[in-house]
Formats: C-alpha cells, structure tokens, sequence
C-alpha cells in the first residue's frame, strides 16, 4: 500500500518563545544591532523546522533570507559562506558596485564574480587571509545597509574551519550591521569537527551570540504533533500512538518516521509492538516495501550525499531517468525525498539522518565500488575542476590509494589558496594515508602538511612533520633538502619558543648547507644563527661573525633572506651605537621589499627600527620610521589588519616616551577605529587610511 498522503505536521507545534526570539533578535538587527543566535539541539529536535518557520514569515517584508549548508561529506572551504553569498548576490547585484577594491579579493573564493575596472585595477595577486576576510565582511554590511539581511548555516557540527573561523572573526565586526546570522548544530556531534569545541566557546563570550537550545516535546505536545501528523490517514489506534510517543521520547522526526512505519506496514490498528525501536530501525523498515532494484537506486543517492541532480543518478546506475522515476516518486511519498528545482531537477533526502540511516545500512564492500562510480562519473564530466573537494571525498572513500592521494592533495591546496589551513591539513592527512597504502613518494606532501599545520597555529604538529619530512631526506641522501627543512624548523621551534631547539636546528642546516654547492642555503644558515644569537641570547660579537659570513655570500640570497640579513645588521649596528649605518640598513631592507611589493615587509622593517629606536631612547629617529611606515602604508596598503594594530601601539609607545600626550592619544584613536574600520581598504590606521570612515 503506498501512503497517499504524507504524513508530515504541517502546523508549528511549541517553541513559541523561540519562535519569538528569533523575532526579537530581527528586530534589533532591523534597529542595526546585528546578532549571532546559536539553534542547538538533538538530531530531528526540531531545529530546522523552527528556523525555516521564522524565515517563511519574516517580520519585514524588506528583508531577504539566504540558506548555506554544511555537509559531511564535502567539507570545501567557507563552502556555506559560498552558497549564502551567491544567494545574497543573486538577490542585490548593486552590492557588488559597492565594494571597491574588496571585488578583487572576492574573486578568489566566488570566481563567477568580474574584476573591478575601477581606479586600483590591473594585475591581481592573491590577497592574504584577512584581506580575504575583509572583503566578505563588507560585502554583508554592504547587503545589510541595503536590506535586512537574515543568514542560516545549517549543520556547523559539520562545518569546515574556515568557516568557523569568519564565523569568529565576523560576528564581532557586524556591529552596526542589519545582519542577523542563524547557526543550527547538533549537540551529540558538537566533536565531529575538531575545531568546533573551541569555536563555540570563543563565540558564546561575546555578547551578540545567543544559545537557543531546541529541547524534547513535552507529553501534551507530543500528543498534539502526532494528532496533526496523522490528520487525513487511516485511523491510528490509541496503543500506535502511546508507543510511538513513548519511543520517539520528545523527538518529532523519529515520531514521524515511526508514524511512517506503522501507517505503512498496515500496523497503524493494531498494538505498538511492532513500530521499530529507532530511527534507522524505521528507515531500514519502510525500505523493504521497495524492490531490490529501487533499493539499490535509493543506496546510491546515500553514497551521492543528501542533495543530488537525476541526471547525474541516471549515469551513476546506468539506468534512464525514466526507470528511476518510480523509485523516486515512491520515496518521496514515503518522505525520504523531497524534489527541487533551480534550473535543473535535482532531488535531496528529507533529513541528514535519513540519509545516514541508509548510507550506514551499507557494508564497506557494497559501499566502495559506488563511491567509485561516482569518482568517475565526477572525473569525466565538464564541471570536475571544479568539484576538487568530492572527489577527494568520494575516491578516498572507495579505497582507491593512486586517486585518493592525487586529489585530497589538489583538494590541499585550494584550501590553502583560500588560508583554510586546518582544512588544508585534513586533506594532506588523507593524501599521505594513501600514499603510504600505494608506497608512493609522500615528502613532498608531508612539508605541505607541516606549512598548512603551522599556518593553523599547531606549531608542535608542524615540527613533528617537518621533522618527519627531514628523517625521509636524510636516509634518501639528499642532503640539501634536508638542509632547507632545517631552516624551516628554526623558525618554526623560534616561533613555539623552543629557542634552544632553534639553535640546534639552524647549526644542524648550516653544517648541512657547507656540504652542497647551493650558496644560497649557507647564506640562510648564517643569517637564521645570527639572529637567534642577536635577538635571544644578545652575542652581539659571535652575530657579527656570522653577518660577515652571510655579508660574502649576499649574491647568492634570495630577496626574503636579505631583508633579514640588513635588519639583522640593523639592529647589532644601533646596538653599537651606529645609527646612521643602521637607518641605512633599513633602508636597504625596505628598497628590496619595495621592489617585491611586498608592502607589509616595508612597514616592518620601519616599525621594527622605529620600536629599536624607542627602547634606545632616539626620539626623534623613531617618529622618522614611524612616519615611514605610514607613508609606505598609504601608497601600498598593507593587506592586514595586525600591522595597523602593531603599528599604532608601537607609535603610541614612541610618543608616550617623547612626553608627547596629545600624539599619542591620537594614535590611540587610530588604532580604535583601524580594528572596527569597515573599508575594506583601510588597512593602516588614522591619516594613511584613505577611506572615509576614518
């Protein structure tokens, strides 16, 4: 017997006052007082159905609402970000004339998006994390200036970490802002994701995140959900009912998937002693009433994910859409399919825990050759260059070492291309597993998991890695290899605070580097000793041995080790109170960073001078490198916020010591407004700011 009307509640049972809330929470965002609010709750609460009820009826008519899903299986980079901003620009394509040069920076995460012609175009190099940040940080004021803007991200107990991560740098920066932004995630999976434990805790201490929690039905209402689920079908016996809201213990969908069961295998009169005894139990169970062969269809879309195009489905199971339909049409009327259409006809599963009910009814050995098909299909269709991400996913799932490495290490690398590091790093952990299954060759992608590592802030897993990747050149013999990971590891040990373990590291490389006939390293080992004795043990005689050393061999260095060879010399010539020579070396270093473009170099090395020359009580030589710094920062703005931080309170600090109140109190200002600033170009602060808000 085939249900022919669903059984679904139509009508909104309880969470009134979330409901309200939620309300309350739009209202003051309309008022600009933007919000984050946290849905949380059990798997089938109710999370979803509340927020898609506050959406359906916006207070404001003058308010758009845009949806970004997180999925397990597809972990890409700001992937719900990327849905909700098309959505949004779909929506108000005038946002995009708004933005100025954050157009350009947007680019690199929404390609479809055109380069801005504008004043500042021209040739377009990759913008950093935070000027990346920045860009989507305006471009939801700017939606927010132009409409009351409702974001969802449903499922962060799924969510990449460059997500939570604008998530956490954001929701602070959205003051003022008429964005209200909605996050559901389960409570029993709030571990799934490593870095979600401490991205809800670092949220929750701000003040414009709220927690919703989503608890059980009561009894009355659990009694009043399943008097409307059930409106329309045959009678439902008392006992039916007493069983299905004692075993769906408050939880509206596992009642409804129950109600299914018992409605569907003719049950509904009888006791309660049939109704499965939980979720995957009644999937599993109205799943019998298919054929093998539907079975088999409905086994692949598990594999495909929660949402899938029929077309694609008709490849993967080499049947005509045709065939498929009564497999599909029998699942929607059973309600594990819902069909939708943006364009093209594509189905998804009505829950996530439907559709992980399915996928865990399969063995390994059914579940592979599917992942499999489904790689290939991927592989050898138009759009695969785009789908990097799945098919790391799906050929990693099938088991296929040779595939499996080759694109979580590609799906590596668009993640750090987009500073998803810790994303990066889940990819190059599964790219180095299969290389070991397959023996291949896998330093190279163990010193991309090191970099990607240390770029997330775990320093300790980084020097662990590195250290792997220098054991393999060692043993191979490659001695210059194995020379450049130590020089890596000197920085990394220097940044953890590990100065010995430094010093260890960059006499290790420097003896290495004298056994190969690459100059340039022996350059690098000189310079990397000579500040490590300059800057933490102050043997200013042994750092000067070493620049000597480095000073013969400056032909041979690269422009980045240079820059550290004159700051490094810098620094030992104002110790030895040779001002004029340092200022030269400062200069040098900042004419060669200037020649780079390497703009944040430039107003380092001044910052760097002038804070040397404060502690050295050169007054007037300070507020020169200062004023430097910012006049660099003005022709070439510097794409992060840190320096503009870095710079204001080391320039306060420089007019503190010169008694000059009032110039510090401005910088002071400066800062203030450079960490709340909304110009996307506004990376310096005060006067080198060229946009208005400053």
């Amino acid at each position: 017997m085939i249900v022919e009307k669903p059984v679904y509640c139509r009508r909104f049972i309880g969470r009134r006052q979330h409901l309200d809330f939620i309300s309350e929470r739009f209202r003051a965002a309309a008022d600009g007082n933007s919000s984050l609010v946290l849905v949380a709750g059990e798997s089938g609460s109710g999370k979803t159905r509340l927020v898609s009820e506050f959406c359906e009826t916006l207070p404001s008519p003058n308010a758009t609402c845009a949806v970004g899903c997180c999925f397990e299986y597809a972990r890409s980079p700001f992937a719900p970000f990327r849905e909700i901003l098309r959505i949004l620009i779909d929506a108000k394509p005038d946002a995009l004339r708004q933005l100025g040069p954050a157009r350009r920076a947007l680019r690199f995460l929404l390609p479809e998006i055109e380069a801005d012609s504008g004043p500042g175009g021209g040739a377009e190099s990759e913008p950093d994390k935070l000027t990346q940040f920045a860009a989507m940080l305006q471009l939801l004021r700017v939606l927010g200036s132009l409409q009351v803007t409702v974001i969802v991200i449903e499922d962060l107990h799924w969510a990449d970490a460059a997500t939570l991560e604008f998530l956490q740098y954001a929701v602070p920066r959205l003051s003022g802002s008429r964005i209200l932004q909605i996050g559901t995630f389960r409570i029993a999976d709030v571990t799934t994701v490593q870095e979600l434990p401490h991205a809800l805790a670092q949220l929750q201490r701000n003040p414009a995140v709220w927690r919703l929690q989503v608890d059980a039905f009561s009894d009355g209402e659990m009694r009043e959900f399943i008097y409307h689920a059930v409106d329309g079908q045959p009678l439902v016996s008392g006992e039916v009912v007493k069983a299905v809201a004692v075993r769906a213990e408050g939880n509206p969908l596992l009642a409804e998937e129950l109600l299914k069961s018992a409605i569907g295998s003719r049950a509904s009169s009888r006791s309660g002693a049939d109704i499965p005894a939980s979720l995957r139990a009644a999937v599993v169970a109205r799943m019998s009433r298919f054929s093998e062969d539907e079975r088999a269809v409905l086994r692949s879309m598990a594999v495909f994910g929660r949402r899938f195009e029929v077309d694609f489905l008709s490849h993967i199971v080499q049947l005509p859409v045709d065939a498929l339909l009564p497999a599909l049409k029998r699942a929607a009327e059973l309600q594990l399919l819902v069909e939708e259409s943006d364009g093209s006809i594509h189905y998804r599963f009505r829950h996530a825990a439907t559709r992980e009910a399915i996928y865990e009814h399969l063995l390994a050995v059914e579940a592979r050759p599917l992942h499999a098909k489904i790689a290939k299909a991927i592989e050898a269709s138009p759009s695969a260059t785009d789908r990097v991400v799945q098919l790391a996913y799906h050929w990693w799932k099938a088991d296929e070492p040779a595939a499996a490495a080759r694109y979580n290490e590609l799906a590596g690398d668009e993640a750090c291309a987009l500073y998803a590091y810790q994303d990066a790093a889940t990819h190059y952990e599964r790219a180095l597993e299969s290389r070991s299954k397959s023996g291949a060759q896998q330093v190279e992608v163990l010193e991309k998991l090191a970099r990607a590592l240390a770029h997330a802030g775990s320093g300790k897993r980084a020097r662990k890695t590195y250290e792997s990747a220098y054991d393999v050149y060692q043993a191979a013999g490659n001695v210059e290899d194995a020379a450049r990971v130590s020089f890596y590891l000197v920085r990394l040990c220097s940044n953890i605070g590990d100065i010995d373990a430094a010093f260890e590291m960059a006499r290790r490389g420097l003896e290495l580097a004298q056994g190969v006939e690459s100059k340039s390293l022996c350059f690098t080992g000189h310079v990397q000793i000579a500040r490590l004795l300059c800057f933490f043990r102050s043997n200013i005689p042994a750092t000067v041995e070493h620049l000597n050393a480095a000073e013969r061999l400056l032909a041979d260095s690269s422009p980045a080790e240079r820059i550290y060879f004159f700051e490094c010399r810098s620094y030992v010539r104002a110790a030895a109170g040779q001002l004029r020579d340092a200022r030269s070396d400062v200069e040098e270093a900042a004419a060669i960073a200037a020649q780079s473009g390497d703009a944040e170099n430039i107003i380092r090395c001044w910052s760097n001078f002038g804070e040397d020359m404060v502690r050295r009580g050169e007054r007037s030589l300070a507020l020169e490198a200062f004023d430097h710094a910012f006049e660099h920062g003005k022709k070439r703005p510097c794409p992060a916020y840190r320096t503009s931080v870095f710079l204001s309170n080391t320039h306060m600090h420089c007019c503190v010591t010169a008694s000059c109140i009032k110039r510090a109190i401005l910088s002071r200002k400066r800062w203030s407004r450079a960490s709340t600033c909304r110009a996307t170009n506004c990376y310096l602060p005060g006067r080198a700011c060229r946009s208005a808000c400053c």
